[in-house]
């Protein structure tokens, strides 16, 4: 099966802004109405469905998210309102140079120093780089503060 999207009607292969080939699969139960769906969703990757009747094709779509918000980072870290806290946690999640994650959220907690949330990843950013000291003492400022917001029921 050969699925392409044109920019006009006439089948002009110079035209296509997408083209690409499947093999189409027999699906168990009927689709009545013609069904374009995303499937098995995850950060970088996905499936675009599309259904109809008995068949059924499946287009495996992936894209590199991480390179995208690593130049997003650096260009947005060029301006005057960096996003210290934002790109910190990107880092943490992603395994990233995490002692420039925990100094950047140290610019976060400087700026926001009674943001219960920028204390916890303050925490959790100082215990993945080795100081539990200062983890747990984050930890406890942010227990109070969030305590004094009547928040205590968030999780460290």
């Amino acid at each position: 099966m050969d699925f392409r999207y044109c920019r006009n009607t006439r089948n002009d292969e110079k035209q296509d802004l997408l083209r690409f080939k499947v093999k189409p699969a027999k699906l168990a139960t009927k689709v009545e109405t013609l069904t374009i769906q995303f499937a098995d969703v995850h950060q970088e990757d996905c499936l675009l469905q599309i259904l109809w009747g008995n068949t059924g094709i499946n287009l495996h779509l992936k894209t590199d998210v991480d390179n995208r918000i690593m130049r997003n980072i650096q260009e947005a870290m060029k301006g005057e309102k960096k996003p210290y806290y934002m790109s910190a946690i990107w880092y943490y999640n992603h395994n990233k140079n995490l002692d420039q994650a925990l100094g950047w959220m140290q610019e976060a907690n400087k700026a926001e120093p009674q943001a219960y949330n920028v204390k916890y990843w303050l925490a959790r950013l100082q215990l993945k780089t080795g100081d539990k000291k200062s983890a747990i003492i984050s930890a406890n400022e942010r227990l109070r503060l969030a305590s004094a917001k009547n928040n205590a029921n968030t999780s460290v």
